[in-house]
């Protein structure tokens, strides 16, 4: 089940812990259509820490993580084809530092 983040994130953990993080339909929406985005390749993340930039049709923007932890997995396609992000798309995998990780919006 996603848990909304802020209005712009969602959040869905799996059987292994490991959360998905992506942007919630508003926020989809309200950005319109991504041109270019500029991924920071990075193992880790920490809270409130710029994980991915991007630029869209209507706005240049920075996000930032709503959480700590290990990025297993970044959404390749997402990288190579930014305009076909939708809700439903995730941005990234976390394995969280913590068993109860601090979310923060």
């Amino acid at each position: 089940m996603k848990t909304t983040i802020g209005g712009k994130f969602w959040l869905e953990k799996d059987k292994e812990g490991i959360f998905s993080l992506g942007l919630t339909e508003g926020f989809v929406e309200q950005i319109g259509i991504i041109w270019n985005t500029d991924p920071r390749m990075t193992e880790e993340v920490k809270v409130g820490q710029i994980f991915l930039s991007f630029e869209s049709s209507r706005m240049l923007m920075s996000l930032r993580s709503p959480m700590s932890g290990k990025i297993i997995e970044w959404n390749e396609d997402l990288i190579d084809a930014p305009n076909e992000m939708t809700c439903d798309s995730f941005l990234i995998r976390i394995k969280p530092c913590d068993a109860e990780p601090v979310i923060q919006f």
